[in-house]
């Protein structure tokens, strides 16, 4: 007889529970009211390169030297498309968006160099290059805030 009670106490129980109503489960959302966000997260990296001095090229002209630029997003691991371009007063060279190594060769001496993608901040800054060798450049660039229309069609 008591066995049969229990059994009976764990149907009720069951069936009960099963009836129950759960309540919703607690999220924490963050509410936008006046579209993208103007300002950055301050915990997402900068911008940033590191140069690494590299050996002699003897496929190099004498007075030319070349900069193997990779390129990556702070948050996304390899690689990443990127166009770069060099120039000073009377050289510009600009290397299409690629997903591999850059390598850009130009007569020796300082240049502006300028790494950019979509989604992420720009870099800009002075770089020399040197007379028959071959230095690599390490850039990462930090995400940038982008946001997309949601009111636009296609076509």
């Amino acid at each position: 007889m008591m066995t049969r009670v229990i059994l009976a106490l764990l149907v009720v129980t069951a069936t009960a529970s099963a009836c129950a109503r759960r309540a919703p489960m607690q999220t924490r959302a963050v509410i936008v009211n006046s579209g993208c966000p103007s300002q950055r997260p301050t915990s997402w990296s900068n911008s940033q390169f590191q140069v690494s001095l590299g050996g002699r090229d003897s496929t190099l002209d004498v007075q030319t030297g070349a900069l193997i630029f990779e390129v990556r997003i702070d948050s996304i691991p390899g690689a990443q498309s990127a166009q770069v371009s060099l120039r000073n007063q009377t050289i510009r060279r600009d290397a299409a968006y690629g997903d591999s190594l850059i390598r850009i060769s130009a007569p020796a001496g300082r240049y502006l160099f300028r790494a950019r993608r979509i989604a992420a901040q720009t870099l800009q800054d002075s770089i020399d290059v040197r007379a028959s060798y071959v230095d690599t450049v390490k850039v990462t660039l930090g995400r940038e805030i982008v946001c997309l229309e949601g009111n636009a069609s296609a076509h």
